[in-house]
C-alpha cells in the first residue's frame, strides 16, 4: 500500500536548485540523493506486519531537508510570503471605501462623552474682596527699632498651647518649625507684640499665614509669590487682603477700617497659584476674622483640616480641584457660610446630616469626589440654597418629596450616582432651570408635573424609567435639551413635542418607542441634536429632515423605519452625523450628502443585496 500511495513530484526552485518531493500519506521527504534509501525504508515497512503506515511516526518536513542552505533560502522564502500578505491586508483596511458590519443586537453604549457634551455648570458666586483691603494695607507699616526680636519663650507663650501643641516644632523640616524660627528673626512679628491688646493674635496671624507657605510649598515653587517671606505687613503679601468684610462682624456690629480689622486677614486668594503639600491645621487658630478662602485649582492634598470648620466668618470656601482626602464633616458649624466648593478631589464618607445647619448656604458644590451613604433629607431645608451639584459620587437614597419645592433651587445636578425610587411629583418650584437626574437607577413614570416655566435642561437618561412619554412635556416652552434615552419607555412620540421651540437637543435612543417619527418635529427650527435610535419607530422616513438647518447629529439606526429616501435629500453644512443603518428605508444617498465628509455617516448599503446605495458611507447589512 505504501508503494502505491507514493508518487514523485519534480519542481524546479527559484534558486537553480532541484528538488525532488515524494509524498507518502501527507509526509513529504526533499532531496534527490536520499530517494534509494527512502525506497529501502518503505520497502522494510512492507514486510513488516507489525507496523501500519497510518500509525508511524514521520519526521518533520524540515528534518527531511539535509542541505542547511536550502533550509535557509525556504525559511526566507516564507518569511518574505508572510509579509507581503500583512503589507496586503493592511493596504486593504486603509484604502477600502466603505466598512461592513454585522448585525449585532441593540446594547446600551457607555456614556463616555456624556460629560463632554453637558453644559459646565453655572459660574458660582465671586464675593468682591474686602473693599479697600488692597495691597497697600500693611505698605504704611513701620516697625520699632528699639524692639529686640522675640525670644522661643517669649513666642510660645504669645502663640499659647492650642498653636504650640499642634507644631512639630523639634523637627526642623516641618512646616511648623520654619515658620516658627522665621518670626523669631522677624522684626515685624516684634513690633506686633508690643501691641498690648492685641499682640498675641497678631503674631498668631502671622505665623499661620507663614505657616501656610512652607506647608503649600511645591518642589517648583508658587507661581506668585510677590512679598511673601519678606519683612512687610503679611496685608501686602500676594493673594492677601485685610479690612472689613460684608460679613464679618463682632458683637457691637460691623467693624470698620479705623478699628481691629485695619490689619487682620479676612480674604485669602491663592487659586491657580501652584500650591502643594497641605494645609496647616494652624488655618482656623490664627484666621478667625477669615471670610472667604479661595485655594482652588492648585495640588494640594491630604484632610481638610477641621479647624477651617471653626472659622464663625468664613462665608466662601472654595477648595475645589485639588487631591483632598477623607470626609468633610463640620460644614453644618459654618453658620455663616454661603459658597461651599469641594468639588474635583478625592474625598470620601457622607454628608453629615448636620449641613442643615448651614442655613445661609446659596451655592453647594461637592461633585466629583468618592461620597457614598444616603443623601441627607435635611439638605432641603436649606431654603436659600440655589445651586446644589453633588454628582459623580456614590450617593444613595430617595428623593425627598421637597425636592422640587425649595423656594430659591436654580439649579439641580445629582447625575451619575446611585439614587433609587420614584422621581418625585410634587412640583412647586417656578424658578428652577436645569434637573440633572440621568445615570442613576430611577424607576416608575415619567412625573407629569414638570411644570417650570424656566425649566431649560432634563436629563432623565440612563435610568430605569416606564411608562410613556408625557403630553405635558410639551408645556416646557423654555426647554432646551430634553434627555429621556437609556430607559423602558414605550408608547409613541407626543405631538405635543412639536411646542419646544428652544429645544436644541432631543434624546430620546435605546427605548421601546413605536410608531412615527412625527412631523412637528420640523417646527423645532433651532434644532441640532435629534436621537431617536435603537427603538421600534415604524413610521415613514421623515423627508422633511434636511428642513432643519443647524442639524449636527441625527441618529435613527436601529428601528424599523420604511419608505424612500428623497432624491433631493440636502442637509445643511452643519450636520457631522447621520446614522440610519439596520432600517427598511431604501434609496440612494445623494452626492450631495457625500459631499459634507461627515464624521459619520452609515446605511443598510453592505453587498450583496444592499437596501441604500452609497459610494461614501459605512455600510452595514
Amino acid at each position: 500500500k505504501a508503494k502505491d500511495k507514493k508518487r514523485r513530484v519534480s519542481s524546479s526552485g527559484g534558486f537553480g536548485d532541484h528538488f525532488d518531493f515524494i509524498e507518502d500519506g501527507g509526509s513529504r521527504y526533499s532531496n534527490s540523493q536520499d530517494d534509494q534509501k527512502i525506497e529501502q525504508d518503505l520497502n522494510a515497512e512492507e514486510n513488516d506486519q507489525s507496523i501500519h503506515v497510518i500509525s508511524r511516526k514521520r519526521p518533520h518536513f524540515f528534518d527531511r531537508i539535509k542541505d542547511e542552505r536550502t533550509k535557509r533560502r525556504l525559511l526566507l522564502v516564507m518569511a518574505c510570503l508572510l509579509l507581503m500578505l500583512l503589507s496586503a491586508s493592511l493596504v486593504v483596511g486603509v484604502r477600502r471605501p466603505r466598512k461592513s458590519k454585522v448585525d449585532t443586537p441593540p446594547t446600551k453604549p457607555k456614556e463616555n462623552d456624556e460629560e463632554v457634551n453637558r453644559n459646565s455648570p453655572p459660574p458660582r458666586p465671586v464675593p468682591p474682596p474686602p473693599p479697600n483691603g488692597d495691597a497697600s494695607n500693611g505698605d504704611d507699616f513701620v516697625t520699632d527699632p528699639d524692639v529686640p526680636l522675640l525670644t522661643e519663650e517669649d513666642l510660645k507663650s504669645l502663640l499659647g498651647d492650642s498653636i504650640i501643641k499642634k507644631a512639630t516644632l523639634s523637627d526642623p523640616d516641618t512646616a511648623e518649625s520654619k515658620a516658627f524660627n522665621w518670626i523669631l528673626a522677624d522684626s515685624i512679628s516684634a513690633s506686633l507684640a508690643t501691641d498690648s491688646s492685641y499682640g498675641p493674635a497678631k503674631v498668631t496671624q502671622r505665623y499661620t499665614i507663614v505657616t501656610l507657605f512652607h506647608s503649600t510649598s511645591s518642589e517648583d515653587g508658587w507661581l506668585e509669590n510677590d512679598g511673601w517671606m519678606t519683612p512687610t505687613h503679611e496685608c501686602s503679601w500676594h493673594g492677601i487682603r485685610c479690612g472689613a468684610d460684608d460679613s464679618v462682624e463682632d458683637s457691637d456690629g460691623m467693624m470698620d477700617l479705623d478699628g481691629e480689622l485695619k490689619d487682620r486677614v479676612t480674604y485669602i486668594d491663592l487659586s491657580e497659584n501652584g500650591l502643594g503639600g497641605t494645609l496647616p491645621e494652624e488655618m482656623g487658630a490664627g484666621l478667625e476674622y477669615l471670610g472667604q478662602l479661595r485655594l482652588y485649582d492648585n495640588s494640594i492634598g491630604g484632610k481638610i483640616p477641621k479647624s477651617l470648620f471653626q472659622l464663625s466668618n468664613l462665608h466662601t470656601l472654595y477648595l475645589d480641584k485639588n487631591k483632598f482626602t477623607g470626609n468633610i464633616s463640620g460644614i453644618g458649624s459654618l453658620l455663616n457660610l454661603q459658597n461651599l466648593d469641594l468639588s474635583n478631589n478625592q474625598l470620601t464618607g457622607t454628608i453629615e446630616n448636620a449641613i442643615g445647619n448651614a442655613e445661609g448656604l446659596t451655592d453647594l458644590r461637592l461633585s466629583n469626589n468618592q461620597l457614598t451613604g444616603e443623601f441627607p433629607i435635611e439638605i432641603v431645608e436649606l431654603q436659600s440654597l440655589g445651586t446644589l451639584l453633588l454628582d459623580n459620587n456614590q450617593i444613595e437614597g430617595t428623593l425627598p418629596s421637597a425636592m422640587f419645592s425649595m423656594p430659591y433651587l436654580v439649579v439641580l445636578r445629582l447625575h451619575r450616582n446611585e439614587f433609587f425610587g420614584t422621581i418625585p411629583d410634587r412640583y412647586e418650584s417656578n424658578i428652577l432651570e436645569e434637573i440633572h437626574l440621568d445615570d442613576n437607577a430611577f424607576s416608575g413614570p415619567i412625573p407629569t408635573t414638570f411644570g417650570s416655566p424656566e425649566l431649560r435642561e432634563l436629563y432623565l437618561g440612563g435610568n430605569l424609567l416606564t411608562g410613556q412619554i408625557p403630553q405635558d412635556l410639551g408645556h416646557l416652552e423654555n426647554i432646551e435639551i430634553l434627555r429621556l434615552d437609556s430607559n423602558k419607555i414605550k408608547g409613541t412620540i407626543p405631538d405635543s413635542i412639536g411646542s419646544l421651540l428652544k429645544t436644541r437637543e432631543i434624546h430620546f435612543e435605546y427605548n421601546e418607542l413605536e410608531g412615527d417619527i412625527p412631523d412637528v418635529i420640523s417646527n423645532l427650527v433651532g434644532l441640532q441634536h435629534l436621537h431617536l435610535d435603537h427603538n421600534k419607530l415604524n413610521g415613514d422616513f421623515p423627508n422633511w429632515i434636511d428642513s432643519l438647518p443647524f442639524l449636527e447629529h441625527v441618529h435613527l439606526n436601529d428601528n424599523m423605519l420604511k419608505g424612500e429616501i428623497p432624491e433631493d435629500l440636502k442637509f445643511s453644512d452643519t450636520l457631522g452625523e447621520f446614522t440610519l443603518e439596520r432600517n427598511e428605508v431604501t434609496g440612494i444617498i445623494p452626492q450631495s450628502v457625500c459631499d459634507l465628509s461627515l464624521i459619520l455617516l452609515s446605511v443598510d448599503c453592505s453587498e450583496p443585496a444592499p437596501r441604500v446605495e452609497c459610494s461614501c458611507c459605512t455600510c452595514f447589512r
